[in-house]
């Protein structure tokens, strides 16, 4: 494993009430599909939580590109609370998790922490 903070970039959570704690976190956020693409070219988070709902590009697009392109990175979609739909499509692309938007900051965490073992066993 690494010896520096887990890495997490956030994108488009601005509207939802989740907070990470500081748990020995290096958390970037940005808020459009876009910024996150930019961000990507040169940080390497070991978690991507990203928002259905993004203002300039499809989140299923966003997902779907950094699962193909960056498969060691955990990716989160985090939809509105209890929609259905945006779930079933979430999960159809291969998302690790699928969380509603306004889950505690400390599941947040614990969820976190569980998909990265889960990768760094798998990449290991």
């Amino acid at each position: 494993m690494k010896n520096m903070p887990l890495q997490i970039l956030s994108v488009g959570l601005d509207d939802c009430s989740m907070s990470l704690p500081e748990h020995g976190l290096f958390h970037l956020k940005t808020n459009s599909g876009m910024g996150a693409l930019l961000v990507l070219r040169d940080f390497n988070p070991d978690v991507v939580l990203v928002r259905w709902v993004l203002p300039d590009m499809s989140a299923e697009a966003l997902l779907k590109r950094i699962i193909t392109t960056k498969p060691s990175i955990a990716s989160i979609a985090v939809i509105d609370t209890d929609n259905t739909q945006q779930e079933i499509a979430a999960r159809s692309i291969g998302a690790a998790a699928v969380i509603n938007c306004g889950v505690s900051g400390q599941t947040l965490y614990e969820i976190i922490m569980q998909l990265y073992r889960h990768f760094n066993v798998r990449a290991g």
